[in-house]
């Protein structure tokens, strides 16, 4: 992997990301359709945009992970994988155009960590992880103000960027129990966009969280990439809200319904 031989580096703020609100989850499709390439997509529409998350599994096995503005612009946390050559790219957006902090793996390896300002490459992050240097106990790079390695107390791993000690947009994070997670992170929070895999039964949830629970439009995959279920989540339960998926439906509905009980996966 490529060395470059300077480093500055520029944190950005964590976007806001404004999610769909349930008083308007009756404007709302599920959508499970042939993406017109030989794959499938999968995701949340409204007034004939893509909103919210969306999973895109291309033909020649490329994933794509994005969350769409009511306006139909991704912004945020977004992610791309070419699992063929082991290719991860997780990086941030703002309308449309790369801006924030991003960084690319193949396989275990770096390639690179940089950040962008409206599409346009701004700082080089890299060299503090490539060269094996520290800042902080049991990390490897910069993880205090950069990019870099962190492994907890705990035997969890952090892998990404980080802005006053603490994990920032965006991060790998591996749980003792080799859960993954990547994705949008506040400090220790899962907080926005990210992808959430399950070491106990290799499933998966693509969407949105609040405070480390899963809160917003999602989608929950089996391990074999089936649809588990989909819809709107509040504090980890998924709500009752597949038939509100219809035009039809009246807002009056939404304050009588309840989220369903279910067990959530151990961490």
């Amino acid at each position: 992997m490529k060395k470059i031989a300077c480093i500055v580096f520029l944190l950005s703020g964590m976007l806001t990301i404004a999610q769909v609100s349930e008083k308007e989850l009756d404007q709302v499709s599920f959508v499970a359709m042939d993406d017109g390439q030989g794959g499938m997509l999968y995701g949340f529409s409204m007034n004939e945009k893509l909103i919210g998350p969306n999973y895109n599994i291309k033909g020649d096995g490329t994933k794509t992970y994005n969350y769409f503005s009511i306006e139909g612009l991704a912004n945020g946390f977004q992610m791309f994988e070419v699992p063929t050559t082991g290719e991860m790219t997780l990086l941030e957006k703002k309308d449309n155009q790369s801006h924030g902090n991003a960084f690319k793996m193949v396989g275990s390896e770096l390639a690179w960590a940089q950040t962008y300002k409206n599409d346009v490459l701004d700082k080089v992050v890299e060299v503090a992880f490539t060269s094996n240097s520290s800042n902080r106990v049991n990390c490897r790079g910069n993880c205090i103000n950069g990019f870099g390695m962190l492994q907890t107390e705990g035997g969890q791993m952090i892998l990404g960027y980080f802005n006053k000690s603490q994990p920032t947009t965006p991060v790998i994070h591996i749980f003792k129990s080799n859960s993954m997670y990547q994705g949008a992170m506040n400090k220790w929070d899962r907080e926005g966009f990210g992808k959430y895999t399950y070491a106990n039964d290799g499933s998966y949830y693509i969407g949105m969280w609040k405070k480390n629970k899963r809160e917003g439009l999602g989608m929950w995959f089996n391990s074999d990439g089936s649809l588990k279920s989909k819809g709107y989540y509040k504090k980890d339960e998924i709500c009752n809200y597949d038939s509100l998926f219809m035009p039809s439906i009246n807002h009056s509905l939404y304050s009588k319904l309840k989220c369903s009980k279910r067990v959530t996966p151990v961490v």
